[in-house]
């Protein structure tokens, strides 16, 4: 078949390009892809990227649904039908909606890769988390072309305020504008995610001594706000922020997590010998799923220059 005759996207893109040679091809490749996307569906200017019509004029249907589970969509496709079916959680917002559409177009690039003959790397690397990995970062990449959301991020200050902009502009959620907002600046910033919870070494002992003597109560250790991710614009090679430590107990953010509300300034944010330093810090209590967690922003821009 030749790529003309095809209209699976994945497909026609791996005919016509071929397949990496290696791993470490995979995040350029996915850039290929997006911008082949968006030139056959000729949808290359306009924000919100129109998914639908992409999705369209590849004969790709959606249909939405109750799914089980915290799956925000699945495809099915293959020889048995001539076209692919995208389903979608019916009770999502539209953004969630959108970038779950977004994240599926990728996976059928996927879809045919492994339907190809793939290096035992090359089929570790497209499969697993780290495929899922490079779906959200894909989608991210096709939603929020990055010409155009450098040229908005670079007209306004990175904050949490452009972020919520941003995602307006882009029908994209919070979350998601931040995150790429955080990678495209040309200024070098920092975005933590804080969860109240124990340290890994704390879980163990504590799983242990429950094991050992049923029916006393859990007791143990309190949970402490620590740092459940980071994203860098830019990390310094001297750097680094460990996921085991706690916030100090006298930092807005921990304070903007006890009393719910964001807050801003100057501080010094030390985590024992690993990270230490003073920033300009904004700090914002978010719910994400099920939990209840802290963003704070970080301009580390002196890290750089030290």
């Amino acid at each position: 078949m030749t790529a003309g005759e095809e209209t699976r996207p994945g497909h026609r893109f791996v005919i016509e390009e071929g397949i990496p040679s290696a791993p470490n091809g995979l995040d350029s490749y996915i850039g290929q892809y997006v911008d082949f996307l968006r030139r056959e569906a000729t949808v290359n200017g306009g924000i919100p990227v129109p998914v639908a019509e992409i999705l369209g004029h590849f004969d790709v249907e959606y249909q939405t649904g109750a799914i089980e589970g915290d799956r925000q969509g699945f495809k099915f496709s293959g020889d048995v039908l001539p076209y692919q079916v995208v389903f979608i959680e019916e009770g999502d917002r539209e953004t969630r909606r959108r970038f779950s559409l977004s994240h599926e177009l990728i996976e059928l690039l996927f879809e045919a890769l492994t339907d190809g003959r793939l290096s035992p790397q090359m089929r570790e690397a497209c499969n697993g988390p780290h495929k899922e990995r490079l779906c959200n970062q894909g989608a991210a990449r096709l939603l929020m072309p990055e010409e155009r959301y450098r040229d908005e991020v670079h007209s306004r200050p990175v904050s949490f305020d452009t972020a919520s902009k941003l995602a307006s502009l882009f029908d994209v959620s919070f979350l998601a504008a931040l995150l790429r907002m955080v990678e495209l600046t040309s200024r070098p910033f920092l975005l933590i995610a804080w969860r109240k919870k124990l340290k890994p070494t704390q879980k163990r002992r504590q799983s242990s001594s429950q094991l050992s003597f049923p029916g006393i109560g859990q007791g143990g250790p309190a949970k402490k706000l620590r740092v459940e991710w980071r994203r860098w614009t830019e990390k310094p090679s001297d750097q680094y922020v460990p996921t085991s430590l706690s916030v100090p107990d006298r930092s807005m953010i921990r304070r903007a997590f006890e009393d719910g509300q964001r807050r801003s300034g100057t501080e010094r944010l030390k985590l024992e010998d690993a990270f230490d330093g003073t920033f300009d810090i904004e700090a914002m209590p978010v719910q994400l799923g099920d939990n209840q967690y802290v963003l704070s922003l970080l301009d580390t821009s002196h890290l750089a220059k030290d």
